[in-house]
This record gives C-alpha cells, sequence and structure tokens, in this order.
C-alpha cells in the first residue's frame, strides 16, 4: 500500500492507532479520521504521512467531504460506539455512520473497504465459532454491529463493493483502554495492588493487537479475501485467572487476587474454540503471538510508559 491513499476510521482508538502507525511505516498516505472531541494521544508522533482528519461520519455532509477530498483507495473502517453508549449513540455510529460511509466511498475507485465488526454479534455457545455464522446478539451493542454487517455484505452482494469484513475476539496490547482487564491486571501487577478477579473464571479468546493489524493489512492486499468474512482470534480460548498465571510468570512473583470482587453474574461459561482456519487458507494469516508472548510485550509497555498514571501516558511515542 505505499503511496496509496488510505483513510482509517476511528484512529484514535485502541486499533485504529495501531493500525495507522503500520500503515504509515508502508508507505501508505493516511488519513486518520476522528471526531473532534477525541484525545489523539494514540497517535503521537505519527506526523509523516499521516493527517488527522475531524469528521462525525453520522454526518452524511461530512463524509461527502471527507471521501471527495481524501478519495481514498482503501478505507479500513473501526469507529465504533462503546457497548456502554445509550441506545441512540449505537444505532446511529454503528449503523448509520457505516451506512454514509459507504454509501459515499463506493461512488470512488476503492480497491478495498475493510470493516471491523464485533464478535458480541454472537452469544456464549458450545458450538464452534464459524465464519459466516448467523448474528445471534444478546445486548444492544452486539445488535447495532451485527445490522452493520448485514449492511455492508448486503453492498457488497448488490453493488460488487471490494469488502471485507474482519471480526476481531479479545484484542489487547499496548494502548488498550484502561478501564479493561488486562490493563487493569497488568497495572495492578506493577504497582503491588490485589488484582480483582471473578470468583470463577471468565473465559475469552484473547488476541494480541499486532496480530489483528497483521491480518488487516494482509486481507488488504489480498483478491482472494474480496467478499469474504472471517474471524480474527486466537483459536486457544483463556480465562482471566490464567491471564493472571501469566503475569506471575513473567514477573517471577506471586501477585495478590481479590478473588470474587467481580460480581459472579458477570461470568460467562467458557466458549468452544474459534474457527481461524479460513483466513490461513484464503490469505495465510495466523496469529503470530501466544497469549504469553503478547502479555510480555504489554507488560514491558506498561513498565516504560506508565500507562494508566494519569498524564505520564500523553508523552508515549508510536514511533518508539
Amino acid at each position: 500500500m505505499a503511496r496509496k491513499s488510505v483513510l482509517v476510521t476511528g484512529a484514535g482508538g485502541f486499533i485504529g492507532a495501531h493500525l495507522s502507525k503500520a500503515l504509515v511505516e508502508h508507505g501508505a498516505r493516511v488519513q486518520a479520521l476522528v471526531r473532534e472531541q477525541t484525545d489523539t494521544t494514540r497517535l503521537s508522533g505519527l506526523n509523516v504521512n499521516c493527517e488527522i482528519v475531524n469528521a462525525d461520519l453520522r454526518n452524511f455532509a461530512h463524509v461527502k467531504q471527507v471521501i471527495a477530498r481524501v478519495r481514498p483507495q482503501y478505507v479500513f473502517h473501526l469507529a465504533t460506539a462503546r457497548g456502554t453508549a445509550d441506545s441512540q449513540s449505537l444505532i446511529e455510529t454503528n449503523v448509520i455512520a457505516l451506512l454514509n460511509l459507504l454509501e459515499e466511498a463506493g461512488r470512488y475507485d476503492l480497491e478495498r473497504f475493510i470493516c471491523f465488526t464485533s464478535s458480541l454479534e454472537h452469544s456464549r455457545s458450545d458450538v464452534l465459532h464459524e465464519e459466516g455464522r448467523a448474528p445471534d446478539p444478546v445486548n444492544l451493542f452486539g445488535a447495532t454491529k451485527a445490522a452493520g454487517s448485514l449492511l455492508a455484505r448486503q453492498a457488497a452482494v448488490e453493488h460488487d463493493f471490494p469488502l471485507t469484513i474482519l471480526k476481531p475476539f479479545h484484542v489487547f496490547g499496548p494502548f488498550e483502554p484502561a478501564d479493561r482487564f488486562v490493563p487493569r491486571a497488568l497495572d495492578a501487577a506493577v504497582s503491588g495492588a490485589p488484582i480483582p478477579l471473578t470468583a470463577a473464571p471468565a473465559f475469552r479468546d484473547y488476541i494480541y493487537v499486532g496480530d489483528v493489524v497483521r491480518a488487516a493489512l494482509m486481507a488488504a492486499s489480498s483478491k482472494t479475501a474480496q467478499g469474504q468474512e472471517y474471524n480474527i482470534a486466537s483459536g486457544n480460548p483463556a480465562s482471566n485467572h490464567d491471564v493472571v498465571n501469566h503475569i506471575e510468570r513473567l514477573l517471577g512473583r506471586k501477585l495478590q487476587r481479590d478473588i470474587g470482587a467481580h460480581c459472579e453474574k458477570l461470568v460467562k461459561p467458557p466458549p468452544s474454540r474459534v474457527q481461524i482456519s479460513k483466513a490461513w487458507q484464503s490469505f495465510g494469516w495466523k496469529p503470530e503471538y501466544e497469549l504469553q508472548d503478547g502479555l510480555r510485550e504489554t507488560l514491558e509497555w506498561f513498565r516504560q510508559t506508565g500507562y494508566g498514571k494519569g498524564s505520564d501516558c500523553v508523552r508515549i511515542d508510536l514511533r518508539k
């Protein structure tokens, strides 16, 4: 994608910032789209071949202006409302904004539109999480992400739109939102505070952010990925207790655990494995990081940056 015009929506977010950095390193001309009020700390240092664009994708006039100005050859759509948002924001951001972008981007000579969706389109079950599985969301966030995916697939079929859908599972790594489990556990481990845990293990499929970014780049460059949907996961579910065990091994010492600090109702049954063979067969992707490897990278980053310690995080330079 060297010298290609690339639009990244949600570029100020956790995955979006890592992807923007990788695209710049590959020589792409990146337009990093964020809302005006977005904290762009994660994009610090990306001042070469990267321009921050303020726009609201829910506003169709904004979308028309951005697309006409950028004329992207590639779009990576990661903009999303968090699950804690109100119902109106979820629908406007996860459905209407995507529809606006699909409609306008399709007017130009687009090489690929990579749409990031969510594993929360599906409830937990004891069956294999296969690509192309019919959505069965258990909350409004998952329902709005599923609706967006359906709209994108419809556009791909009806208008021969160059779409690829990526469905990442539980992504972790540097710059993950500080209120999520891995950053909280690492922060507590480094500071010596007790790590809050559920009484029974709570399982997730943890996938390191570097693997997710690599999947996005590979899918965008693959002809066989057009029109397809892929799970982006490790294929090996692990519990929050497992994560703490790995951190203990990395630090070489026992950590304080506050067992039962999280309500028992938050614990979900262990998921079955997630199918990830399709990405390998289609464009040669499989995760390179085991859980302990990703935690090692993230722990080192925590030590260097003091992430979660207030103002310290604003001094982080993504180029380092």
